[in-house]
Formats: structure tokens, C-alpha cells, sequence
């Protein structure tokens, strides 16, 4: 006899999900989501790129001409 779940603990405190990990079980037995790992950072997220001068010159975009 044994169990067919997707995940199965037996006197155990923590679920032991990771983030880097995909959660969402197996076969019919799952919640559906697998929202739980760093792959769908790309879905969720707008991605942003900075420049930051810490020179403190003066850059020519910054010069205001009038």
C-alpha cells in the first residue's frame, strides 16, 4: 500500500516549500499554481535598468542652456 500524493509529510512543522523551487503538485492532486519560483519573476515584474553616477562632475545632460 502506499500514498499517491503530490507531497506528503509525516510528523513534520514546515512545508518545506523554497523559493527557488516550482509549487503546484502532481498528477490531480495540486492547488494549480506554480507561482512559487524565481521563473515567473519575469512574468510579475517590469524590469527597470539604472545609472548612477557617484562622480559628482557635472554631466553635459545636466548642464541647462538658455
Amino acid at each position: 500500500m502506499g500514498a499517491k500524493a503530490g507531497i506528503t509529510y509525516v510528523n513534520f512543522s514546515a512545508i518545506g516549500a523554497a523559493v527557488h523551487l516550482p509549487f503546484g503538485g502532481v498528477k490531480q492532486i495540486s492547488n494549480g499554481h506554480r507561482e512559487g519560483s524565481q521563473a515567473v519573476l519575469g512574468v510579475f515584474t517590469e524590469w527597470k535598468t539604472l545609472y548612477i553616477d557617484y562622480s559628482g562632475r557635472l554631466q553635459k545632460a545636466q548642464i541647462n542652456k538658455k
